[in-house]
């Protein structure tokens, strides 16, 4: 093996062991960018666009076909969502939840509090509070923060008007369903 390969690979080995490749990618090379270690960090597709954050830089749109990068914030995303014309994005640290425009106006930050998961659904934000793992949910304008279920979770998806909850044991705990409120013990203890 060649030298440079080597020094690639044990680079991504180091990378690996840390937790850092999940938020490497190819999107440096489709941009035509010389790879710079973790710089463009998480990155969604999104009407045309390409929405990415660098840990360093802040929160920017890409547009492939004019090639013109846009920033939006100064803020660092973790996880990046889209709902009714809003983008959300989780930041990096801290955990609080922002929501903007698509392009980048109207900035607000929604939950000044750790979350673990979140989600959107209708009008609402569900989510994990990172120290005590109840379900919140908070409005899409930041008011009526309320607990939801008082109980542990690990994890949240929602899927065909159902909000799926996980548990302490990674398994499916609860199931409810948004259109009645519905809730479905999946797992008895």
């Amino acid at each position: 093996m060649k030298k440079k390969y080597k020094e690639f690979f044990l680079i991504v080995m180091i990378l690996a062991s840390v937790g850092l490749v999940r938020y490497l990618s190819n999107f440096e090379d489709m941009l035509g960018l010389q790879f710079r270690g973790p710089d463009m960090d998480v990155y969604e597709e999104h009407d045309e666009l390409i929405y990415y954050t660098s840990y360093e830089k802040g929160f920017f749109t890409y547009n492939p076909k004019t090639k013109e990068i846009t920033k939006l914030s100064n803020d660092k995303a973790a996880t990046i969502y889209f709902h009714n014309g809003y983008v959300f994005i989780k930041k990096y640290r801290g955990s609080s939840i922002i929501r903007m425009d698509e392009d980048g106006q109207n900035r607000k930050v929604i939950l000044d509090k750790n979350c673990y998961k979140y989600r959107v659904y209708g009008q609402k934000v569900y989510f994990i509070h990172y120290e005590d793992r109840k379900l919140y949910s908070i409005n899409l304008d930041g008011a009526e923060l309320q607990v939801e279920y008082d109980s542990t979770f690990k994890g949240l998806r929602i899927e065909n008007n159902y909000l799926y909850l996980i548990g302490k044991n990674n398994q499916l705990d609860l199931k409810i369903y948004f259109d009645n409120g519905r809730v479905e013990n999946v797992i008895e203890d």
